[in-house]
């Protein structure tokens, strides 16, 4: 077992990452994880930050998994976190995978919500599950970072778990 993190971006090299723009009104998955059929993961930590202004209104962020159901995202790999790690992760990257900025939502019949807030723009937000009470998700199931802003505004998110 180690631990592993995503975040809502290609790894940076020489520059900063790019932010994901959300449009107003308009849920986007911006960060998924997906599970194979061969291994499961632990909830560890995730959060969302924004570039947006104090006196804007709250953005609705979700953790939340869609069974089955995978939005069409920017491929990339997980990144270690742990020195006890494996060298890869078992979440694999791929467009209907694991990956980042959906491009369409897919058609979501049925959620498990891990962790809703109003989140201000100009705070962010993050939570570390407490010891031996992390969430988990099993095995051929998609977790999602979802926001929905009432006005434009960029975002980072990011997921750290155990696997």
């Amino acid at each position: 077992m180690g631990l592993y993190q995503a975040m809502s971006a290609a790894v940076p090299t020489t520059a900063a990452p790019a932010k994901i723009t959300l449009t107003a009104a308009t849920i986007k998955t911006i960060l998924q994880v997906a599970t194979p059929s061969t291994a499961d993961l632990l909830l560890v930590a995730w959060g969302v930050s924004f570039d947006g202004a104090a006196a804007a209104a709250a953005v609705q962020c979700e953790l939340v998994t869609t069974g089955a159901v995978a939005a069409t995202v920017t491929s990339f790999t997980p990144q270690l976190y742990s020195a006890d790690a494996r060298s890869a992760s078992a979440m694999a990257g791929g467009t209907a995978l694991t990956g980042f900025n959906a491009s369409a939502e897919g058609t979501v019949t049925t959620t498990q919500h891990y962790d809703l807030q109003l989140v201000d723009p100009a705070v962010g937000y993050s939570y570390d599950w407490p010891l031996g009470r992390e969430g988990y998700v099993p095995v051929s199931t998609v977790l999602r970072i979802r926001c929905t802003a009432p006005a434009g505004v960029g975002v980072y998110g990011w997921v750290r778990w155990d696997e």
